[in-house]
């Protein structure tokens, strides 16, 4: 029985089979990693805007008057009552309200947001302030990525303790009396 022949180098190189495959496993990746940034970034901004709404709704809840000024644990249930496909909203969302009686009042740009890794609930200011008076609202909730590792999930600013911060911020006048 006569040994195998081996195929000379050049033959091998002219050869065209298997080109498809070649330029598929060069390009599928890419492709297939943009496809899932996309999606993340199409999640994450609807959950932005359900968090504004929620937010907003409450807020005008507030303002209006059918809600009367609620403590922190009802705040945040009508927050998340109103915005919906949040997932464990309650225990990831802080919300602050901080009157403003002066322009000295402004927040500062520090977030107080919830660390997943003490479970401690954060100190946060809540003055629900008086009549006639401006209040700023300051919600923050931590959001973990629907495709962690990958696309816009990477580059989101993110909390000590995991997730995604977003923040939304609104701000009112209380009724007179």
């Amino acid at each position: 029985m006569a040994a195998p022949r081996i195929c000379a180098p050049g033959r091998f190189l002219r050869g065209t089979d298997g080109a498809a495959t070649l330029e598929f496993l060069i390009i599928f990746p890419m492709v297939f990693f943009a496809v899932l940034a996309f999606v993340e970034a199409g999640w994450l901004m609807t959950r932005a805007t359900l968090l504004d709404r929620g937010v907003d709704m409450a807020v005008r809840e507030l303002r209006v008057g059918t809600a009367t000024a609620p403590d922190h644990a009802a705040l945040k249930r009508l927050i998340c009552g109103h915005a919906v496909l949040l997932g464990a909203c309650e225990e990831n969302l802080a919300v602050e309200l901080i009157p403003i009686r002066s322009p000295a009042d402004l927040p500062d740009r520090d977030t107080v947001c919830v660390d997943r890794a003490t479970r401690i609930e954060p100190a946060v200011r809540y003055d629900p302030g008086r009549r006639s008076e401006t209040v700023f609202v300051r919600a923050c909730l931590l959001a973990d990525p629907l495709i962690p590792g990958v696309g816009l999930a990477l580059a989101m600013p993110t909390a000590p303790g995991g997730g995604i911060v977003m923040i939304a911020y609104a701000a009112f006048v209380n009724e007179p009396e």
